[in-house]
């Protein structure tokens, strides 16, 4: 089908005994867009997806900000994703498409650790949005605050995340902060390139 042009699949653990982070289990083939796109809980994650060649003639690469080892260590996939979807692509979930992922995280540290990195990746992900006045992104990002310091005033059972919501909210504030820096500082440092012309 040449319509599609994203494609992800089932991501589960190759050790039983890492923390299952990182995981996608779904059985069920499903399609995302921009309307049913959730930052909180992207549909495709970066070990398992792929896409068309022209993709990136039309989007760009990956921004360097985001990633393991970059300054903001998460968020890369869902920054490239929604970058796609904002251009009116589908993203599709296909469950047969499986990698067993050897992530090798297993403390309770390690996975506290995970957590703050993926929640200050989308904080820094609302920002490079938000700031772009990028409507669903500024209606998600305040529904997620919201929730986030609902549960820290008035706390109850639904919280399932793996820091507490005063360091949710911490991280969420501080990714944000980290863009807006970073992004500003970025075409001065030595060393450091411009955004691709998707990024700019």
């Amino acid at each position: 089908d040449p319509s599609i042009v994203a494609v992800g699949g089932r991501v589960e653990l190759l050790n039983p005994d890492d923390a299952s982070l990182s995981v996608r289990s779904g059985q069920a083939r499903r399609t995302f867009t921009v309307e049913t796109f959730d930052p909180g809980a992207i549909p495709v994650i970066g070990c398992n997806m792929s896409f068309a060649r022209r993709i990136f003639e039309e989007v760009g690469m990956f921004d360097d900000l985001f990633g393991p080892g970059d300054p903001i260590p998460a968020a890369e996939d869902l920054d490239f994703l929604w970058s796609v979807c904002r251009r009116g692509y589908a993203i599709y979930y296909c469950p047969h498409l499986l990698v067993l992922h050897n992530h090798g995280r297993q403390s309770e540290q390690e996975k506290t650790e995970s957590a703050r990195g993926y929640i200050f990746g989308r904080g820094a992900f609302y920002a490079k949005y938000i700031v772009r006045f990028d409507l669903p992104i500024i209606k998600r990002a305040l529904y997620e605050t919201r929730y986030v310091l609902r549960s820290w005033l008035r706390p109850n059972d639904d919280w399932k995340t793996a820091i507490p919501p005063a360091a949710y909210l911490r991280a969420l504030v501080a990714g944000g902060c980290f863009w807006v820096w970073r992004s500003l500082t970025r075409p001065f440092r030595a060393g450091y390139p411009y955004d691709s012309p998707a990024n700019q």
